[in-house]
């Protein structure tokens, strides 16, 4: 320990999670309050997380991916999933906390010690006081010890660092993706991938009622109003937003022709069904003119429920 400011090995802070685990916080304080030791926080972050998180992108973390989705995914074949990086930018000290007059969250080796508000807004105008935080990039997160971790983290962008760093980011996975079978699709800042992931899954849905011979009738219904159920999910969140729909959304003709189509494709599903069962599917079996003159006298629409219903089925 240094006699200028404690410097306490990951030995020390190791004893102090033991100790933490079997005798909660109360064992832990009472010994810090005796002997000195490190911060209850990074105490209580060491006894929680006891799998190491990468600093860098590499090719382990994609085998150690693979490995965990042979395990919990057997039935499934990997090559049919679709991945996607996520870069999550939440800091590990998420804000700037104060310990009596000494503010904790800054990636400095020094004490940062305030007497004044005045004091506080120097130090956050300070370039040379960068606040500590951990960018992750996801591929999976499973933090157990009993199962590969798929964690993947990459320092925050900074200075010096644009579109190109995020794009090696890319690259470099989906390379790394290939050797083990990982579909790489897409990387974004958080929820730009999540979003990202929602509309690859849609366009894979669609892919598969157009394209799939094999399909059954009951999944080709449920994955053609999946696309109905997402436009109709979407539009009511930006009304509750108190956005404009004319300007953040799909026009009106477009939503409505997407709800039509939904139901016409269900109908054109069912008919080809009952009337062609020896005929393979196809989405060009039955011409739009068709749809349109079987679709107004075959079913009606409850206002009150978000379902449809179809007369005669």
């Amino acid at each position: 320990m240094n006699k200028r400011r404690p410097i306490w090995s990951e030995s020390t802070v190791n004893l102090y999670s033991l100790l933490l685990n079997y005798g909660g916080p109360v064992a832990v304080d009472l010994m810090r309050r005796n002997l000195g030791g490190p911060s209850l926080s990074r105490v209580y972050l060491q006894a929680r997380q006891t799998i190491p998180i990468e600093t860098s992108l590499t090719e382990t973390s994609f085998r150690n991916a693979a490995e965990f989705y042979k395990k919990v995914c057997k039935d499934v074949d990997i090559k049919s999933i679709i991945f996607t990086i996520a870069v999550d930018a939440t800091p590990v000290l998420p804000l700037v906390r104060a310990k009596g007059n000494k503010l904790l969250g800054f990636a400095t080796n020094k004490d940062i010690i305030v007497q004044s508000a005045e004091d506080v807004i120097q130090v956050f105008k300070d370039v040379s006081l960068p606040r500590a935080q951990q960018t992750y990039v996801f591929a999976l997160v499973p933090l157990r010890s009993d199962i590969p971790y798929c964690i993947l983290a990459a320092p925050p962008v900074v200075k010096g660092e644009n579109q190109g760093t995020a794009l090696n980011w890319l690259i470099k996975s989906k390379e790394w993706g290939q050797q083990y079978n990982l579909n790489i699709y897409c990387l974004g800042a958080d929820g730009d991938s999540k979003i990202g992931l929602g509309y690859l899954h849609l366009g894979q849905i669609l892919n598969e009622i157009y394209f799939n011979k094999e399909l059954s009738i009951r999944k080709r219904i449920k994955f053609s109003w999946t696309l109905v159920q997402f436009c109709r999910l979407w539009k009511t969140c930006i009304v509750l937003s108190k956005y404009k729909t004319d300007k953040t959304f799909i026009s009106d003709q477009t939503y409505n022709d997407v709800i039509i189509a939904g139901h016409s494709f269900i109908l054109m599903t069912k008919l080809h069904f009952l009337h062609h069962k020896n005929q393979p599917f196809e989405p060009w079996t039955w011409g739009s003119n068709s749809c349109e003159d079987i679709f107004p006298k075959s079913r009606c629409l409850s206002e009150q429920k978000t379902i449809f219903v179809m007369q005669n089925f």
